[in-house]
This record gives C-alpha cells, structure tokens and sequence, in this order.
C-alpha cells in the first residue's frame, strides 16, 4: 500500500494532535501531614488525598478544588495549586 506525501502529512497531523498533552491543574502539599481535597468538575466531586510533601499532577483541567476549613479555589489549565497550613493557595 503506498502512501501519498499529502497522505502521510495528514496521518502525521492527526497523530501529533492525538499525542499532544492536554494542560491540567497540578497540586503540592506543602504540609507535613497528609490533606484530603474535594475536586468538582463537571458537575461531579471526587475527594483525594495529597500525602505529605508530594505533588499530584494533572488532577483536573477546569475545576474547583476544596478543602477542609482552607477554602476552596477555582483552578484551570497549568495553574499550580499549593496546600500550605491546610489552606489552599495559587503561586
């Protein structure tokens, strides 16, 4: 089966756009403990837990982020998003 180069430049094309990373919201707990969040996108929540001094990337593309008694934030795209003494905060 041969290919045409106009062929080959579209198969390219749609597999670069396939591949391309999607950007997502990040979070770091800063916190020497663990902190459970509250994630609402889409109109669903989910919680998660961000243990102690790790970061969890791409956790959402356009959500809100909540946690306990620290706020809640609204978060999109490549925002990084910092649990620090259990509140929320944006760098």
């Amino acid at each position: 089966m041969k290919l045409s180069v106009a062929g080959m430049g579209c198969v390219m094309a749609v597999a670069m756009l396939w591949a391309a990373p999607v950007a997502a919201v990040d979070i770091m707990n800063e916190d020497v403990k663990d902190r459970v969040i509250t994630i609402t996108e889409s109109g669903k929540s989910r919680d998660m837990t961000i243990g102690a001094g790790l970061m969890s990337p791409n956790i959402c593309q356009n959500c809100t982020i909540a946690i306990v008694e620290g706020g809640q934030l609204e978060a999109k795209g490549e925002d990084w998003i910092i649990i620090r003494g259990g509140k929320l905060d944006k760098p």
